[in-house]
């Protein structure tokens, strides 16, 4: 396998990772009543907790995103 193929497996995995970030995003914003309730009652817990969970859970994820697949697609791109 060559640099190129690493290349493009770094950055198509990160932007499926924004996508689904994105996604995410959206899906909170505007159906938040929705999925909020329905979360507090399979889960037994608070909507403002849950609200802080989101995006504590979304912050982790997006850095998980940058740590694993734009990082290194970055470090290719700059010794290739």
């Amino acid at each position: 396998m060559d640099v190129a193929f690493w290349q493009n497996f770094f950055l198509y995995g990160f932007l499926g990772h924004l996508f689904i970030l994105v996604y995410w995003f959206f899906m909170i914003t505007f159906t938040k009543d929705f999925i909020l309730n329905w979360h507090a009652k399979v889960f037994k817990v608070p909507v403002a907790k849950l609200i802080v969970i989101h995006y504590c859970a979304m912050a982790g994820f997006k850095l998980i995103g940058i740590s694993f697949f734009l990082l290194p697609y970055i470090c290719l791109k700059i010794l290739a």
